[in-house]
């Protein structure tokens, strides 16, 4: 049962077992003694339909111009005594109460001033915090996506060693699932816990190897869902290159071919040929020497596939450029390997998260592009090569996990995450 104080106003709880004593004397924290049950002016029909269970939050007046919010931090002291942490809060007056003073209403906090429920002040901190972090923008947190590899040490040089060991045997199945389904688990890691507000650590709980096979299989959806027009494609028309040989091009390397010396053991035939050749000189022209073939123009050589055969395949390259960053947020998300496949997901995802996704997407090719062509030059370094690739491919993977999962928290609101 509530009282209120005639004196301070205060409102607290009275025990049932005790409020069914009708000559109970209640005292106040401030002195005043008062009855229980004292006599009271009737209440209206909906006051007393306020003031029955479930306890629910009073309505809270707009705060006056001027008054002051949670980001002041004042809250964190209570407001009675500075010197005391708060461990309520009331989000409408922005003050904090400290366990003494906080009221509770069968063991739920209610703000004395405006009577509306208040909030622990811990996780007022802590969503606090995370507002701020998402009102940031991608750009602002360049350097926090730089560092996030070296957040954990331990488990960057761990990871780079691990793939760098078992990336000497590639020529065996197992050594390629272990390489990189452990490369691929730890990006997947750090894109869940991102996105999920928890920016340190990203070390995988290792139960068994079906841990590894997981990622791997959902990096490959991730794949098949950004490359599935590519590779209807190639079924379709056969790879082709974007940018053929030109006519002329194709001519003189046809011409290159023909003054090629002839391959040894066709010295006879040759030789046979000459000899016809100068019967048909002392008698009749040899039919094949009266039609000599009239020179090739460049245009009677191959000019490559169609142009719109071209197009499909820059569309198709332009599709996987921009959608396989989202299809890997798909496979960290939804763990579902037939969710990854469905481009509507991806499509109706990349629209709400706007500019963060072109942001991470823009950083993940990037990266990806650099990683390429450093591996390229490090694989003609023998042994020290691989090893400082495999340190690049680990900074690069939990670079771009961090980058995609911190732009699924800052549009956590938009996805129906929060």
């Amino acid at each position: 049962m509530l009282a209120r104080c005639p004196k301070c106003g205060v409102r607290f709880a009275v025990p049932e077992e005790r409020a069914q004593n009708p000559e109970l004397v209640v005292r106040c924290r401030c002195g005043a003694e008062f009855p229980l049950h004292a006599p009271r002016p009737a209440r209206t029909a909906a006051a007393a339909a306020a003031q029955a269970p479930p306890v629910e939050a009073a309505p809270r007046a707009a705060p006056p111009a001027g008054a002051p919010t949670l980001r002041t931090g004042a809250f964190r002291r209570c407001v009675n005594h500075p010197q005391a942490k708060s461990e309520s809060v009331c989000p409408a007056c922005a003050v904090g109460f400290c366990r003494e003073c906080e009221q509770r209403v069968r063991n739920v906090p209610v703000c004395p001033r405006c009577e509306g429920l208040c909030g622990d002040t811990v996780k007022v901190e802590e969503d606090l915090a995370r507002d701020t972090q998402r009102a940031r923008t991608m750009a602002d947190d360049s350097g926090f996506i730089a560092a996030y590899p070296f957040t954990d040490r331990v488990a960057y040089v761990m990871l780079a060693l691990f793939t760098w060991f078992f990336s000497l045997f590639s020529a065996m199945p197992l050594g390629v699932v272990l390489s990189k389904g452990v490369l691929v688990w730890y990006s997947f890691t750090a894109l869940s816990k991102v996105s999920a507000g928890r920016f340190r650590g990203y070390m995988p709980n290792f139960g068994d190897i079906t841990d590894i096979v997981h990622p791997l299989r959902l990096s490959t959806a991730a794949f098949l869902a950004a490359s599935w027009p590519l590779v209807v494609l190639i079924f379709w028309a056969g790879p082709v290159e974007l940018f053929e040989r030109s006519g002329l091009e194709s001519a003189i390397v046809h011409a290159q071919e023909a003054e090629q010396p002839t391959p040894e053991g066709q010295g006879e035939d040759a030789h046979e040929d000459t000899e016809s050749s100068d019967e048909d000189a002392e008698g009749e022209p040899s039919p094949d020497a009266a039609e000599e073939p009239e020179a090739a123009s460049p245009e009677d050589y191959d000019s490559g596939p169609p142009l719109y055969v071209k197009g499909l395949y820059a569309l198709a390259f332009l599709w996987q450029l921009l959608y396989m960053p989202m299809a890997q947020i798909v496979a960290a998300i939804s763990r579902g390997f037939w969710k990854t496949l469905n481009p509507i997901i991806g499509v109706e995802a990349i629209a709400k998260m706007g500019s963060a996704y072109w942001f991470a997407a823009l950083l993940y090719s990037v990266l990806t592009i650099v990683q390429t062509l450093l591996a390229q030059v490090l694989s003609l370094v023998p042994i020290a090569g691989s090893l400082v690739g495999s340190f690049i491919g680990a900074y690069v993977s939990l670079t771009t996990g961090c980058a995609l999962g911190l732009a699924v928290f800052k549009k956590a609101k938009e996805l129906n995450l929060d």
